[in-house]
């Protein structure tokens, strides 16, 4: 299927444009906290992952976020077997090369947030995501022996795969000053091209709730 993840990223720049504009006018609103979020972790499958977002968190402590991740990582079904082979001409001949696949997620999620105290809180959230990636087919092939180059055991088909997928994310946050914090959290994303499940820290910045007007 056609690999297209520029609408779900110019959703997301758009909501994050409402975040700044936000950040002058929360005071007005019911809002509690609303802030946009930068973040790198590890994932599933030696994997790796960075994460954009926005969040809003209302009086009541119900969140609505949207979030973008970029994940590299080992396909699915790599053979248990696989062997990359060796090429002397390349920077790193003697380096594992085990084949790497991409996948983006734009993601809608909804859920609670459990105040911990004025700059501590944690958000629990479940929702849906479209996924836009790479699946990769492996057919096994007699290993060619040159003078500077081993062949790998196996050849391989990348292609373009799409679906929905179901997301779960939990986060601690800080607020470290009242316009910016910090964080750790977790995420599931449960699709057919490829689940993952990942490890992240990130960066906040907007209104974190700590003025007077935001109560706990």
């Amino acid at each position: 299927m056609k690999y297209a993840p520029h609408c779900p990223v110019f959703l997301l720049l758009v909501f994050l444009s409402f975040t700044v504009n936000g950040f002058s006018q929360i005071k007005s609103t019911n809002l509690r906290r609303l802030y946009a979020d930068l973040g790198a972790g590890v994932s599933s499958r030696s994997g790796g992952y960075s994460e954009l977002g926005a969040q809003m968190v209302s009086m009541n402590n119900w969140v609505a976020t949207v979030s973008y991740h970029s994940i590299s990582m080992e396909p699915k079904n790599l053979p248990s077997n696989y062997d990359p082979g060796v090429n002397l001409l390349s920077l790193l001949p003697f380096v594992d090369q085990s084949p790497v696949v991409k996948s983006t997620l734009a993601s809608i999620t909804g859920g609670r947030a459990f105040n911990a105290g004025r700059k501590v809180w944690f958000t629990t959230e479940a929702g849906i995501s479209y996924v836009s990636g790479e699946a990769m087919d492996f057919r096994s092939q007699p290993v060619v022996t040159d003078v500077l180059y081993i062949s790998s055991n196996y050849s391989t088909i990348t292609r373009k795969s799409s679906s929905a997928g179901a997301m779960l994310k939990a986060d601690f946050n800080w607020a470290a000053f009242s316009f910016l914090g910090f964080g750790v959290g977790t995420y599931l994303n449960m699709n057919s091209v490829q689940s993952s499940a990942g490890f992240h820290f990130k960066m906040i910045v907007g209104a974190m709730g700590r003025s007077p007007y935001a109560t706990d």
